[in-house]
This record gives structure tokens, sequence and C-alpha cells, in this order.
């Protein structure tokens, strides 16, 4: 019985020794923030929280020369470091009593996070970071910027179809046939079931004069639905020339399926219907290009055209 009253008694004596241990300061903490190369990092925020209490919170600064200096009681802590431009680090300690401990902490650049990420990066995986840097330039009509990187992707990746696809069209845009030709067809080879190289190639062959390879990729163009309004268009124009409105009026129709906002397919098919009787598809189409283009060049054309029309059609 003496026994176990001695055990009870030296189990409060330690409850009672953590919780004195607990109000004790146990000392001045200095943090030590560098880059890793011994260059010191002024203005890094430090939060130290308690591990056991939410309501404790210090915050510091470090100074011109990369330390932060705090008095801590006796508990364990987390330390949250963090500064623009570097990536955040955490750091848990527990100091003790009479500590003059200097905490050496070791923050990482973005730039230099992101350059040891790019270091283990497969080729296929850097040639797909280049693409994305890529699409951006593209969609903001900066071609010229985004092909060299295109260019460098397929060096990595030879078999990147999307890339391969837009050096190609980039290629096409420069005038550079050959260059266009031998990327959109390894598009092809990689990626057989890209619908838009097929109207692609139709277009750089009708452009090269290749008659046979032009219709051979125009036909499969138009079996995957892929031929562009432009295309169509400019088909609809040489029937135009050629006095072929039957003709004409079918590629426009098709141009207009193609990408319904194509303003010009509306006026030359408000034209073909004019010069063949049909005024009130004549109006519906002139009309229709007023509508999607207020401020083209026909405008004022298609109004005078409309009120003739819609005169004419109450005799």
């Amino acid at each position: 019985m003496r026994k176990f009253m001695g055990l009870m008694a030296l189990s409060v004596f330690f409850a009672f020794a953590a919780n004195v241990m607990a109000g004790l300061s146990a000392g001045q903490i200095t943090f030590h923030v560098t880059d890793g190369h011994g260059n010191v990092i002024e203005g890094v925020q430090v939060e130290v929280v308690s591990m056991r209490s939410e309501n404790f919170k210090v915050k510091l600064t470090t100074d011109k020369h990369g330390k932060a200096k705090t008095v801590l009681k006796f508990d364990q802590y987390k330390a949250i470091f963090s500064k623009d431009g570097y990536q955040g680090y955490s750091y848990t300690f527990r100091p003790r009593l009479g500590d003059r401990k200097v905490i050496e902490i070791k923050l990482t650049s973005i730039e230099v996070a992101m350059k040891q990420a790019e270091s283990k990066l497969t080729g296929k995986d850097k040639a797909v970071v280049l693409f994305n840097e890529a699409v951006p330039l593209m969609k903001d009509g900066k071609d010229a910027e985004a092909l060299p990187k295109l260019k460098e992707a397929i060096e990595l990746n030879p078999e990147l179809a999307p890339a391969l696809f837009h050096a190609g069209r980039i290629s096409m845009k420069n005038n550079d046939l050959d260059g266009a030709e031998k990327y959109l067809l390894k598009a092809l080879q990689v990626d057989p079931d890209m619908n838009s190289a097929y109207s692609m190639l139709s277009v750089l062959y009708k452009r090269k004069g290749d008659t046979e390879n032009y219709q051979k990729y125009l036909k499969e163009a138009e079996s995957r639905g892929s031929v562009s309004a432009g295309e169509y268009y400019n088909q609809a124009a040489e029937a135009i020339n050629a006095g072929d409105d039957v003709k004409a009026k079918e590629l426009l129709n098709k141009a207009i399926k193609a990408n319904p906002k194509f303003a010009d397919s509306y006026y030359q098919l408000g034209m073909c219907h004019m010069r063949g009787g049909d005024y009130a598809k004549s109006i519906e189409n002139l009309q229709k290009y007023i509508d999607i283009d207020p401020t083209g060049k026909h405008v004022a054309e298609c109004k005078q055209f409309i009120t003739a029309l819609k005169s004419m059609l109450k005799k």
C-alpha cells in the first residue's frame, strides 16, 4: 500500500512539474534565414504557433542579417516561413530551458525550385512544358514568338501531335509550304484523327498547285466534316467567277454551316439569290450579313439592295 501511494505521489509530482515547466521561459530562439548559398534573406515573415494552444502566435520578420529573435516558453512549436518569390517552409521544434539556440533555415526561391524541377523532367515532359508555354502566345496572336517553342518541343518529342500541327499552321501562314507540309504530314502520322490537319493540307496543296493531293485531302476533310469555312468560301468565289451560281450557293451554305458567323458568306449568298431572282432569300442573307458585321464594308450596299428588293417584292 505504501508503495502504491509512493507511485501516486511521483505521478502527481511529474504532472505538477510539467505544468510548471510549461509556464517557464525556455530561452531565446534566433532564426537565421538564408537561400542555401550563404546569402541572407531579409523581410521573411515568420509565424510561430504553439502545437498545444491555438491561442499562442508570434509574428516576426527577419532583419538585414536574415535574423528574427523571440523568447519562448517551454512548449512545442511550429515556425512557418514565407516571402514572395520563395517556397514556403515550416519547421517544428521544442526549445530547452536556458536555450540561446540559433536555428538555421534555408529557403528556396521559386525560380531555383522550378529549375530543379525542370532538371528532373524527361525530354517528353519538357516538350509538353514548352508546348504549354506556346499556347497562350498563340491565343494572343503571337505566333512568331510561339514557333521557336513549338520547334524546340518537337525536337524533344517528335511525336507531339499538337505541336506538330501548330508548327505546320504557322509555317503555312509564313508561306513556308515545304516546312508546313513536313509538320502536318507528321502530325497525321502520329494522330490520324487530327481532322483539322486534313483541311489544312488540302489548302496547302492547292497553294502548291498539286491538284491530286488537294482533291485527296479535301475529300478526306469533307468526310470528316473538317473543311474550314474559308476554304468553302474560296471555292464558292471560284464558282462565282466562273459564272456558276448554283455551285456557289451550295458551297456558301457549306461555309455557313462550318462557321455561322462568317459574314461574307451571307453577303455572297444574298448576291447569288438576287441574281437568280429569289429576292426574299436575298434580303434574308443580306440582312444576316448586316446583323453579324454591322460595320462591314458591304453594309451600305446591302441596305440599298434590301430597300430596292423589298420595293420590287411589293409590285
